[in-house]
């Protein structure tokens, strides 16, 4: 280890030295430099440390993912292989945007439900890597159908993105990202379930989620957990008045 001021040290002691010791002083002299230089290059050497890597742009992943899709069908393995190497929230993403389109054959609340709730856990245990079961990866749907959805969502996912930005990111790191994973995971089983007039809020509320999650913005965070907490206040009085008519149907009341 080099001291500050060594250096100068060793010349002051090197002009101390005898007339017959002083000759070899300059090798001692040249040594200490190439020490000290050698020590300043270590310092120049070390890497700086490099930025956080920005997310890239929502819609260039989803337009590549619908020009990518030339085969019959694509299956949900396929769509998890393609995006394994981005974030839960862009699986999330894309496994709500079906349940937002108004007009979608039955059943597509529990083909997708049901793996956005396995995404979300795995968020929840903070698992760097999406793994599906078998019997899930092998759900397909037609490309044709999937290129559809994806087109038909594009417009709406550009103008939300347009106004994405990080803020409030303390929503969106450590403790918040796992109560995004509960958030999503409450709303894909209610998802999964045959509900009425609950598909198109529940997957916005977890698009909103996922798109925050993916931009780091707390506010759209907030946003998709106010529209959750609307959606689930709305699903609960559904219940209880459907419960109430059929008893009072049964007992005749």
């Amino acid at each position: 280890m080099i001291w500050p001021g060594s250096a100068a040290m060793l010349r002051y002691h090197e002009r101390m030295l005898p007339p017959e010791i002083q000759d070899k002083a300059p090798a001692m002299s040249k040594a200490s430099d190439l020490t000290a230089g050698g020590a300043k290059g270590r310092a120049r050497a070390r890497p700086k440390r490099s930025a956080r890597v920005k997310p890239g742009k929502v819609t260039d992943v989803l337009t590549r993912l619908a020009k990518e899709c030339t085969d019959e069908r694509v299956s949900l393995g396929d769509i998890v292989t393609e995006l394994e190497s981005r974030s839960h929230g862009m699986l999330m993403l894309v496994l709500s945007l079906p349940s937002m389109i108004p007009i979608t054959p039955p059943g597509v609340g529990v083909i997708f439900g049901v793996p956005i709730a396995f995404v979300a856990v795995q968020l929840i245990l903070r698992r760097r890597h999406v793994w599906l079961p078998g019997f899930l990866r092998r759900r397909s749907m037609a490309c044709e159908d999937f290129q559809r959805i994806i087109e038909r969502a594009l417009p709406h996912v550009a103008r939300i993105e347009r106004l994405l930005k990080p803020r409030l990111t303390i929503l969106t790191e450590s403790i918040g990202e796992c109560l995004i994973g509960v958030a999503v995971l409450v709303l894909a089983l209610l998802l999964a379930l045959p509900l009425p007039l609950t598909n198109i809020p529940l997957g916005l509320a977890i698009a909103l989620l996922s798109l925050g999650l993916i931009q780091r913005d707390g506010l759209v965070v907030l946003i998709g957990s106010i529209l959750a907490i609307a959606t689930g206040i709305f699903i609960v009085g559904f219940g209880w008045t459907a419960m109430a008519s059929l008893v009072a149907l049964v007992t005749g009341r």
